[in-house]
């Protein structure tokens, strides 16, 4: 399991950390063994 946070104010602000969220996900999956 790994957490991702983000401070963010204003419009987007979610967006932003959902873009970032997934984009994190990707790497983390794109490790031998870690999603399957």
């Amino acid at each position: 399991m790994f957490l991702h946070t983000d401070v963010g104010d204003g419009l987007g602000a979610g967006r932003k950390l959902a873009g970032q969220a997934k984009k994190m996900t990707k790497k983390v999956c794109d490790l031998p063994g870690a999603c399957g």
